[in-house]
């Protein structure tokens, strides 16, 4: 049975109208993307212009550059979709409510469409969604399977979109995100979760909250289906007992579990003999006590090691070709905004990371400490001030040792106060504990700070949101315009 919250959306036919507040969102977008194929008449509106409100303009999407009820009384849609980011006193929002129109969030659309597909995965973690999906696309692709991908960036593998469209109803691929809990309305017959670690914390009353969130989300998954989960640590400890008694409780039968991450841990896909080439990771991949591969990455990080055996449990989960699974690994370059490179400044290598909060910082900076490297230089800007209150001290430890530091201020679009927070006050902890960070108001400060300490053999990292990683782009521009 489908519940009540879908049947605005299961009761539309071909040639309805939707709109979408805050289009220009990655997931909207692309969401706006799969709507258009299937034949809906599309249109929504964002202040924030992009190559992406472009993609679908070009298509024939109707997009306006501003809130506005008058958009929503002109076009006359079947179907109002809002973003998470778009307060409830936006007018259009309102104009919508007045007019008694059918209005939902981002995530009940996405849930419906997870209702849509015969096989569906979702892949869940406070870290590693984007890239794990990903792989998981790279991997679809590579060996000609059909499916439809849901992808929380942009990818060079679906021609700079975030969404690959398949076409059949076949195979379902999407990130699940925690926020507000959006992913408790999917439906799963493969559910990934990769780690849990405190962050959204305004959505949840404490860890335990959290943490029976993921319970609730693999509670969505099919019977027959399977979920997956790390064999050791990343906040995930115990959780299969958790899912299984939730199951039991129910009065369900609950899915298969696989586990994933190093074999000497016990994993039942896992990785083995893992060395780095030049900082990059070389492993072996093991399934049910098999070796099936060695695979090589083409992206730094042990972090990134533990994502690429997620999704080839994924494969695993699904009965398709692990062996051909793990050798397109060797060919997956990342995902737009998770360690990507954007060009040379005076000599010195300029990458973007998407690390916007202390653990995955880390995690980072400790992959780009392996490859052949001079200096590092990061650029940082915290994302919210809700994340940056919460995790302030973290946001030291991750940084203090950072030998050439620049943090731009917090950036926020949906928070009305900055609890006291600032950039500033960050800078200033980190050097009370003996680091060398220096607060940096706009680009051109960057660049200026920059230039006088960059040299061949370095390495820039612009950590952040898409604000400082637009940075990053600008900076690997500069030379090639002084060429």
């Amino acid at each position: 049975m489908i519940p009540n919250e879908f049947e605005p959306i299961t009761s539309l036919s071909k040639d309805n109208r939707i709109y979408f507040i805050g289009i220009a969102g990655i997931s909207m977008v692309g969401l706006a993307e799969i709507a258009l194929r299937r034949g809906f008449v599309i249109a929504g509106s964002d202040m924030h212009a992009s190559d992406r409100t472009r993609r679908l303009r070009e298509r024939g999407c109707k997009i306006y550059a501003y809130h506005s009820r008058n958009n929503i009384l002109a076009f006359r849609p079947d179907l109002v979709v809002r973003s998470a980011a778009v307060p409830a006193n936006n007018p259009e929002i309102i104009a919508a409510q007045e007019a008694g129109l059918p209005l939902i969030d981002r995530s009940v659309f996405l849930g419906a469409l997870t209702r849509q597909y015969v096989n569906v995965v979702n892949v869940a973690g406070t870290h590693g969604k984007t890239t794990t999906t990903g792989m998981l696309a790279h991997i679809m692709i590579e060996n000609q399977i059909d499916a439809t991908i849901h992808l929380g960036g942009q990818f060079t593998d679906f021609d700079g979109s975030s969404v690959h469209i398949g076409e059949s109803n076949n195979l379902f691929i999407s990130e699940a995100c925690e926020y507000n809990r959006s992913f408790l309305h999917f439906r799963s017959s493969v559910a990934c979760i990769l780690n849990i670690d405190r962050d959204h914390m305004e959505c949840f009353a404490d860890m335990a909250d959290l943490r029976q969130s993921f319970v609730d989300f693999a509670r969505c998954t099919d019977g027959d289906g399977t979920v997956i989960l790390p064999v050791k640590g990343l906040g995930c400890d115990g959780l299969r007992e958790e899912i299984s008694t939730a199951f039991s409780n129910a009065g369900l039968t609950a899915p298969s579990f696989i586990s994933f991450g190093s074999f000497e841990d016990g994993a039942d896909i896992g990785f083995r003999n893992l060395t780095y080439d030049r900082g990059y990771p070389v492993f072996t991949l093991v399934a049910d006590n098999r070796e099936i591969a060695e695979i090589r990455l083409l992206i730094p990080g042990e972090h990134n090691v533990g994502n690429a055996v997620a999704a080839l449990a994924c494969v695993w989960a699904l009965n398709l070709d692990l062996a051909a699974a793990a050798l397109a690994m060797n060919t997956f370059s990342g995902v737009e905004g998770r360690f990507t490179y954007e060009g040379v400044f005076y000599g010195a290598k300029i990458y973007s990371d998407y690390a916007h909060h202390p653990s995955a910082i880390t995690a980072t900076l400790k992959a780009v400490e392996r490859l052949p490297v001079r200096k590092i230089h990061t650029v940082c800007q915290p994302l919210t001030y809700t994340r940056l209150k919460l995790l302030f001290d973290e946001y030291v430890r991750a940084l203090q040792a950072s030998e050439s530091l620049l943090i731009c201020e917090v950036y926020t679009d949906r928070e009305q106060s900055d609890l006291g927070m600032s950039s500033q006050l960050l800078v200033e902890a980190i050097n009370q504990n003996g680091g060398l960070a220096e607060f940096c108001t706009n680009y051109e400060d960057i660049k200026k700070r920059l230039t006088a300490r960059c040299q061949p053999g370095d390495i820039i990292l612009f950590l952040g949101p898409e604000e400082v990683r637009h940075y990053g782009r600008l900076l690997g521009l500069e030379q090639r315009r002084d060429a």
